[in-house]
């Protein structure tokens, strides 16, 4: 399974880190600031909070897919493709200003409203991975683990005026 990494992308570098690959990989890979991995937890992540599939902004429009420029859908699927490739597409940088809007959408869920949003069979119907979400209890708690650290890296990230990247491999 796939684990999503995020990196901030301190301000002075972020008006090349979408052209420089060697940069993009040096960030992914914590030579240049912090990271934080979710691991499996992404698509289960982003389909409660959107109730829509995680398709990459890109993937979703050459389908014909409605991408809603809402900031709850940018923080796992938005942002600029970097030349960067990895398993599931490009490396996304997201800037500041949508760090801002991300770090306020994420604040403003509870992680009790994402509970109450979290619906295993949903996530079953949807064949959102990993499966198995209707029989394992101690999903619902890491899952929303996984919003409190995708939360925390959000508001750090936006405090420093900083953006993000973020990387499927």
């Amino acid at each position: 399974m796939l684990t999503a990494t995020f990196a901030g992308v301190p301000s002075l570098l972020s008006g090349t880190v979408v052209d420089d690959n060697q940069l993009v990989r040096e960030i992914l890979d914590g030579l240049k600031g912090e990271t934080v991995s979710i691991h499996d937890s992404w698509p289960a992540l982003h389909f409660t909070l959107t109730g829509e599939l995680p398709i990459p902004r890109e993937e979703a429009l050459s389908r014909g897919i409605d991408f809603p420029n809402d900031p709850l859908e940018a923080i796992l699927m938005g942002g600029v493709p970097t030349g960067v490739h990895t398993e599931f597409g490009p490396a996304r940088f997201i800037s500041a200003g949508e760090v801002r809007q991300g770090a306020e959408m994420l604040t403003s869920v509870s992680d009790h409203d994402f509970e109450d949003w979290f619906d295993a069979d949903d996530l079953e119907d949807e064949r959102i991975p990993p499966a198995g979400w209707a029989s394992d209890a101690g999903r619902l708690p890491r899952l929303t683990e996984a919003l409190r650290t995708v939360r925390t890296f959000y508001v750090q990230a936006a405090r420093e005026g900083s953006g993000i990247l973020i990387a499927f491999e």
